[in-house]
């Protein structure tokens, strides 16, 4: 996470025992109406004031505990409570810990998550009829707390606990939404400030890791995905906040530039469209146009009919030395993180994407998840095959048709196994004889490829 910095603020350690220090006795069984109020039920309430959090202890808001429920108010009538499933409260009568819930959270949505959990056949195809028309299903979290919204908050948020870089988001109300650019896995901490004084301190929560797929929202871009989190064959895990991959760069918005530059980092831009052109120009991208063409496009003297269109798909010359082009750029340490596209981020986007994860290692399996996620954006379905008259089978045949679109996914591994492959029968072993005997690519690059992205 790229943020920006701020001095740290000198806080005073203050040590409070019990409620004596800032606790005081609005009421008791015998002398109810010193709150005031004839109508309060509540009997024994004890008044706590807002306290600032210190370096060992987080401050809390303004609040009143009932001894005799042993629950915790926002009022003094004791009408709004603060919910356990809201709060996290250690030690209520005491008090001084009350702040607001560290928890778990998901970035991935359900519609996506019934996918990658999809076992057999008919379950992936069921996922996928499934996927709807929204940008990668994605899941938005939110922050809240109460209090006195006239004058605004500010919430710092950072991976790191001493905040040493971090975002802040402003908000005019009690809530900010957050879970658009997270990353599996990851801890994040966060402060609330009002008035440029901490009012919560300490608070964290944690991105579930029960899958590693990171979507991310970038305003005015669709289609976009972090290539990080997959496992690979021999064990290890492809980094994230390297390569991003996504649709084409000419909607996106100054609210979507700010998560673009400032939230991902991106450097470099790869347009692998033939038909393409810079469009965003900006002094902190560097722009390379690098068109190639896809699936079984890629593939030297192989022809595919395209019945639909009535026209042959060919091996495209200008493929090889293009994606030569793409992994020099690729093995440039200086360049990263690097965002790579073409016009929806699925077809030429996914044959990169193939040959890139693929070399790392990762598995046809996860490979093919990583390109069918394409269908739950608004970019529409790119499956890996046709299925059968039945619907709850794939065809074997490894070409889906899409609208006219030939989607020759399937097509394409099968060429690139029985092409390039070795008797090891490792796709990761097939594909880097294929950059290095076709398109010219360096074993040294590739070498030095791997070492920044494993």
């Amino acid at each position: 996470m790229k943020h920006k910095t701020s001095t740290p603020l000198l806080l005073l350690a203050v040590f409070l025992v019990g409620c004596s220090n800032n606790g005081k006795i609005m009421g008791n069984r015998n002398s109810i109406n010193k709150i005031n109020d004839p109508n309060h039920t509540h009997e024994r309430v004890i008044h706590y004031e807002a306290t600032n959090p210190t370096f060992f202890k987080p401050g809390h808001i303004e609040f009143y505990y009932c001894l005799d429920c042993q629950k915790s108010f926002y009022d003094y009538k004791c009408e709004n409570e603060i919910p356990d499933s809201q709060y996290s409260v250690t030690n209520k009568l005491d008090g001084r810990y009350i702040s607001p819930l560290t928890k778990n959270i998901n970035i991935v949505g359900e519609n996506i998550r019934q996918y990658l959990s999809a076992e057999t056949d008919a379950e992936i195809i069921a996922a996928l009829k499934n996927a709807n028309a929204g940008n990668n299903d994605q899941v938005t979290n939110t922050l809240s707390w109460s209090g006195d919204v006239s004058s605004g908050y500010k919430v710092d948020l950072s991976n790191d606990h001493s905040f040493t870089e971090y975002k802040t988001i402003t908000t005019s109300t009690n809530s900010v939404a957050i879970g658009r650019t997270l990353i599996p896995g990851e801890t994040y901490y966060y402060r609330i400030r009002k008035d440029n004084k901490i009012i919560f301190d300490d608070l964290s929560f944690k991105v579930s890791d029960a899958y590693s797929l990171r979507p991310i929202y970038v305003d005015g871009l669709n289609n976009v995905r972090d290539l990080g989190g997959w496992k690979t064959a021999d064990g290890k895990t492809v980094k994230y906040g390297k390569l991003f991959r996504g649709a084409f760069l000419n909607n996106i918005t100054e609210k979507g530039k700010d998560t673009f530059f400032n939230d991902l980092g991106i450097k470099t831009e790869i347009d692998v469209r033939t038909d393409g052109g810079q469009t965003l120009f900006d002094s902190r991208l560097t722009y390379h146009q690098c068109g190639m063409w896809q699936y079984t496009n890629i593939i030297p003297d192989f022809q595919l009919w395209n019945s639909t269109s009535s026209a042959y798909y060919d091996f495209d010359a200008g493929s090889p030395a293009a994606i030569k082009n793409i992994f020099d750029l690729l093995a440039d340490q200086s360049n990263y993180p690097i965002y790579y596209h073409c016009t929806a981020g699925a077809d030429r986007t996914g044959t990169i994407s193939y040959l890139i994860s693929g070399l790392l290692g990762v598995s046809y399996e996860d490979l093919t998840k990583d390109f069918e996620l394409t269908s739950f954006s608004i970019q529409g379905p790119r499956w890996r095959d046709s299925i059968t008259t039945e619907g709850n089978a794939f065809t074997g045949s490894g070409i889906y048709s899409n609208e006219g679109n030939m989607i020759a996914w399937g097509k394409l591994n099968q060429l690139m196994i029985t092409r390039y492959g070795d008797e090891t029968n490792k796709l990761s072993k097939a594909i880097e004889n294929y950059l290095i005997n076709v398109c010219g690519v360096s074993v040294d690059t590739i070498n030095t490829f791997k070492e920044i992205m494993l």
